[in-house]
């Protein structure tokens, strides 16, 4: 069952993730929970980091932002970038 974080706006959930009312990591972890239920069918991810390394990434950005430090409007936000040509990385 999709999560209602999916069909949320960036904005909400960045306001969310500053006003520590979201985790980057239960975020992070509900995109994984996407990808899994619906790329057999729409193979939009062809690639992806390593998810342990993105879940210690979206743990780091919790502890700063529970420190209150201020990483940025996007701080915590995963992406995805779509390759039209090659890319380097």
């Amino acid at each position: 069952m999709p999560s209602e974080l999916n069909f949320t706006s960036a904005h909400e959930l960045a306001q969310r993730i500053r006003s520590k009312q979201l985790s980057p990591v239960e975020l992070m972890q509900a995109c994984f929970d996407r990808i899994d239920e619906t790329n057999e069918v729409l193979n939009a991810w062809t690639g992806m980091r390593d998810r342990d390394e993105l879940l210690a990434e979206a743990r780091e950005m919790e502890s700063r932002i529970m420190r209150g430090e201020d990483p940025g409007a996007l701080a915590g936000l995963p992406f995805g970038v779509k390759e039209l040509e090659d890319l380097a990385g």
